[in-house]
Formats: structure tokens, sequence, C-alpha cells
């Protein structure tokens, strides 16, 4: 087994049995189909924004000031990607998504279709995804116990 395929295994042997199964639906996603509803855990839907941008700081090992940028490589690209999902599923609209990356909205649209076209089909990005909902349930838990 390759180093990447572990890595993966890892991740989404940290996450509960009801996360490993709404990303196993998502994985099946096959694009010209129509497009299924993502359901996600309650604890990513109770993550506020400054939850959601350190995981995926975190977890890439990125700065917010990098994600902000105007900068297209990748490796911040794919962090806003994340990020953009992430929010949206938290409900926040697409003009304070925008606010936050120092983007316009039409930006965080596309950014959230690319990111759905891509989880299904890039095992390094799908991986990405994978660590920073593992750090972000690890914060939220922590978060949880210290209140």
């Amino acid at each position: 087994m390759n180093k990447l395929k572990e890595v993966q295994l890892q991740l989404f042997a940290q996450l509960s049995d009801e996360m490993r199964t709404k990303l196993l639906q998502l994985a099946n996603f096959k694009p010209g189909r129509k497009r299924a509803t993502v359901i996600v855990p309650e604890w990513v839907v109770g993550a506020s924004a400054v939850q959601i941008i350190f995981s995926v700081c975190k977890s890439l090992g990125v700065k917010y000031a990098e994600l902000k940028s105007p900068s297209r490589q990748w490796k911040y690209v794919e962090g806003r990607f994340l990020a953009y999902y992430l929010l949206s599923v938290n409900s926040v609209n697409d003009a304070q998504v925008a606010h936050l990356f120092n983007r316009d909205r039409t930006s965080v649209i596309y950014g959230r279709g690319v990111h759905e076209e891509i989880i299904t089909t890039n095992s390094n990005y799908r991986t990405k995804f994978y660590a920073v909902v593992a750090e972000l349930k690890k914060l939220t838990d922590k978060e949880a116990v210290s209140a």
C-alpha cells in the first residue's frame, strides 16, 4: 500500500462512523449525475468561521494571510476551496465568506463548485479534506470540554 493511501486510512479511522458514512457518500458522487446533498455531522455544522479557518490553516500548514493573499499557488487555492465549502455548510453566506478571503462572492461560488468536483477525483485533495475535518473535530471537542 502506498504512503498516501496509508495516511488517508489513518485519518479516515479517526473519524466517527457517522462521519465516515457521510464522506463515503460524498466520495461516491459521480460527475454528470444530479448532485446529491451532502449531509455533515452536527459538530461540523456548529463550528464557527474562526474554527474552520484555523483547522484549514493548521492542517495544510499555511497562514490565514496566505489564504487571503491574491496568490494562485495551489496550496493556498485548495485551502480557500476547503474553507469555502465548510463555511457554506455552516450557512455563512457567500458575501461574508468572500469578505473573509478578500474575494468576491462569485469566486466563492466557483471555488465551492470546484471543491465538489475534485473531492471525488483527486485523492490528495480528499486526504487534505479528511485532515481538515479531523482537525476540526479535535478543535470542537477541546472547546466543548473547556466550556
